[in-house]
């Protein structure tokens, strides 16, 4: 938090926080349900109608500081990505207090 940087890895919702494991260790993520203040999706818009689909997450820091995290779905698979994005969401959604 607090850098911008990208990275690689797997998201692993657990019913009471989020864990970003990347495949560079140092960008590794943990979050608890209480952290998250706000999950939103952003996609294609008239703007950016090839723009594409993330997961924002608004996330404190604690001492009234907070960082947006933004997470895209794996491409290489060839699912639709605004489907998996929306699923995520929804977790979070639920992991939150």
């Amino acid at each position: 938090m607090g850098k911008i940087e990208t990275c690689v890895g797997q998201l692993l919702l657990r019913k009471d926080s989020l864990v970003f494991r990347s495949s560079r260790s140092d960008h590794n993520l943990s979050l608890t349900g209480k952290q998250i203040i706000e999950p939103r999706m952003s996609g294609p818009s008239a703007k950016n109608p090839i723009g594409r689909g993330a997961v924002h997450l608004l996330a404190s820091q604690g001492g009234g500081r907070s960082s947006e995290i933004i997470f895209h779905a794996d491409r290489d698979r060839g699912k639709n990505d605004k489907d998996e994005e929306a699923i995520i969401e929804d977790l979070i959604n639920v992991i939150r207090p």
